[in-house]
């Protein structure tokens, strides 16, 4: 509890004790001034230091059909999503309990928030387990034990995992079984391959009165919004040269409740000549709203990429970026390994196998085979230890379709 000011004039400054890593700050007056109205102006100071991604329970891009959760608990899977009235899903005394989430991608995670119920608020998790890896071997991955809610179930608690582990799947699971516990969850991280952000260089817009290039940008104190006669809203963003696309991000109107809630994307190396991506891609979902991350299916190799505004809320306006990597991040990569890193190695590209498409799949497998066959060997020759220097384009790009080609030697 802090104290606020006496008059009308007075700045108070409050500093806590400890840095607090938070996405949203929510302030309850207690005591009001003498006139019986709640009236407060204020600022906030901080660093910006490993900023923290939502990878999409509460703004909706994690489907539902991608959320599996404990068999013998209570309420609906969708109430598992970090948001004001969520918190229906429990499980009761001794029953298990559980969410699990299919990321679609490889991730690395940075940090994992729970709450409890708006309406149970003494029914909560106080500690609970994270597990990331792939489907087969999750349970087998653990990360670590973390506090959960000490008091109210409606209070979100955030905890850093300060964790290298990285997969496409992530379980997180009440330790305490003692009574009804509610929890919902979001979980914040990266994409572990090409997710870098790309500042455009230049943008087409479809409505260009009073409206630049820096409206556009996220977290720019403007925003770039469509006119009221504008049937067919779009931007073109052009990158400064060729890059493997992999994403967008969006964000609404920073000034009033104006955001898309869905568009469509073209993509090309030229920009009269571009390709759509059949997908309807989930745009904002209010102000408090960050930005929403979408990652495409597959990778797009592209210096333009077009987004066609398709519904939004109130008026249309947008700020967005373009998420991706350069052909030199997915060029040729030296490995050297021997008897100790062999089976790191191995495990690596057997989850990078997981998340590449179907060809790509089949021609990274001689790659895996290869090395498991080179720590055959090493195992099978006592006191000999083998190393060898060899290249491996894993990850090289192609102008194919698929977007991501593997090879090897």
């Amino acid at each position: 509890i802090f104290d606020g000011v006496s008059n009308n004039k007075e700045v108070v400054y409050i500093w806590f004790s400890y840095p607090i890593n938070a996405l949203r700050i929510r302030i309850f007056p207690l005591a009001l001034g003498p006139n019986n109205h709640a009236c407060l102006r204020i600022e906030l100071f901080g660093c910006l230091s490993n900023p923290l991604e939502e990878i999409g329970m509460e703004s909706q891009i994690i489907l539902g059909s991608q959320i599996s959760i404990s068999s013998k608990s209570n309420g609906d899977r969708l109430q598992t999503r970090m948001y004001l009235e969520s918190g229906n899903f429990y499980s009761k005394n001794k029953q298990d309990l559980y969410i699990e989430i299919d990321m679609k991608h490889v991730m690395s995670i940075i940090g994992v928030a729970i709450k409890g119920s708006n309406s149970h608020s003494s029914n909560v998790v106080q500690s609970y387990l994270v597990f990331i890896g792939t489907k087969d071997n999750l349970d087998k991955e653990l990360v670590g034990e973390y506090p959960g809610n000490s008091q109210l179930g409606y209070s979100p608690v955030l905890s850093s995992l300060n964790t290298t582990k990285f997969g496409r799947h992530i379980k997180i699971v009440s330790k305490n079984k003692n009574g009804d516990r509610y929890m919902a969850i979001e979980v914040y991280g990266k994409r572990q391959i090409c997710g870098d952000v790309f500042i455009p260089a230049f943008a087409e817009m479809s409505s260009k009165v009073s409206f630049t290039i820096m409206d556009a940008y996220i977290d720019s104190p403007f925003s770039w919004c469509a006119l009221s006669n504008d049937s067919k809203p779009y931007i073109v963003i052009e990158l400064n040269q060729v890059f493997a696309i992999s994403g967008i991000n969006v964000q609404g109107d920073s000034n009033s409740d104006s955001w898309v809630t869905k568009y469509r994307v073209w993509y090309g190396v030229v920009k009269y000549k571009m390709k759509e991506d059949k997908n309807e891609y989930t745009g904002s979902k209010g102000r408090i709203f960050p930005y929403t991350i979408n990652w495409f299916p597959s990778l797009y190799l592209a210096k333009y990429i077009k987004v066609m505004l398709e519904s939004c809320n109130y008026n249309c306006c947008m700020r967005v970026h373009v998420r991706g990597c350069t052909k030199r991040k997915l060029g040729y990569h030296g490995i050297r390994f021997d008897g100790n890193n062999a089976n790191r190695l191995l495990d690596k590209l057997d989850v990078l196998a997981r998340d590449i498409t179907d060809q790509g799949k089949l021609e990274l497998l001689p790659v895996i085979e290869c090395l498991r066959k080179f720590q055959a060997m090493n195992q099978a020759i006592f006191g000999e230890k083998i190393i060898v220097n060899h290249i491996v384009p894993f990850l090289k790009s192609t102008n194919t379709d698929n977007g991501l080609g593997i090879y090897s030697e």
